[in-house]
């Protein structure tokens, strides 16, 4: 099962930071307001993979039930790789692409406070010494 979550976790991470960072993408152009693009690049990717991870483990939890049900355990050893996660995959759809959803509301959330914090009339978070008097 864990690699199984290893890759839907990176799944999710991926779609999660090309969607979002479309989406935030376009407000950020629509606002017509200045961010600190590098420090909410950052923070927005990291919060994707976290996101990701978080989503994917959900997604393995709630579809226990039914992952258990369609396949038990020993006949899962004799699958090959890729049949395996997409036996998984299809046997708890409902609760993993659930989870998907609701991380990405949750990640567009998160996205829209980073968007806050991000703002160009915000302070640095690196004091430069030279500066100081």
């Amino acid at each position: 099962m864990m690699p199984f979550l290893i890759g839907l976790s990176l799944l999710w991470a991926f779609l999660y930071w090309i969607f979002g960072g479309v989406i935030f993408s376009i407000v950020a152009i629509l606002r017509m307001g200045r961010i600190h693009r590098a420090r909410f690049g950052c923070l927005f990717s990291l919060s994707a993979v976290g996101m990701g991870v978080l989503a994917a483990w959900s997604g393995i939890r709630f579809s226990r039930p039914e992952l258990i049900a369609c396949h038990p355990p020993a006949a899962l050893n004799a699958l090959p790789t890729w049949q395996l996660w997409l036996e998984q995959f299809t046997c708890g759809i409902v609760g993993i692409v659930g989870a998907w959803v609701i991380g990405f509301v949750l990640l567009l959330i998160v996205g829209a406070v980073l968007l806050q914090v991000s703002k160009a009339n915000s302070k640095s978070w690196i004091v430069n010494k030279k500066s100081q008097p």
